[in-house]
């Protein structure tokens, strides 16, 4: 059996943000839940936690999300934020990767839809998104 992979690798680096960390990986896992996306397998979520403790992993292992969600404990590089992304950038099957870190959200409803048009029309070796900070 061959396994399809997905076209894009959300990559979520996560720790537990002193006591937080589940509080905004559920906003940002419910504005990736909410994409109006026809294809949720060309998604996956990588969750990469560096906690100290396992409320992030034991929060992914409830969740019932459209997209495919895998979580990924990294026990090295702690309070490294860099190697925890890297090491969820390893970890991802997709053929692009979003980074979205455990703070972000997509506040568009179509944004993957969009970004998958892009890829599908221009076929880019990388895409570069922005940001809006907000208080």
């Amino acid at each position: 059996m061959t396994h399809k992979h997905p076209l894009t690798s959300i990559v979520i680096p996560t720790y537990e943000m002193k006591g937080q960390g589940v509080i905004f990986l559920r906003r940002c896992l419910d504005s990736i839940n909410k994409q109006n996306i026809n294809n949720t397998d060309a998604i996956e979520i990588l969750i990469s936690d560096q906690s100290s403790d396992r409320a992030i992993e034991e929060f992914c292992k409830a969740q019932n999300i459209k997209f495919s969600l895998r979580y990924h404990r990294t026990l090295t590089g702690r309070g490294i934020a860099a190697h925890n992304l890297n090491i969820g950038i390893q970890q991802a099957l997709g053929k692009y990767i979003k980074i979205l870190f455990q703070d972000d959200l997509l506040v568009e409803d179509e944004y993957l839809n969009t970004l998958h048009a892009c890829l599908a029309e221009n076929g880019p070796q990388a895409i570069l998104t922005c940001a809006t900070h907000t208080k």
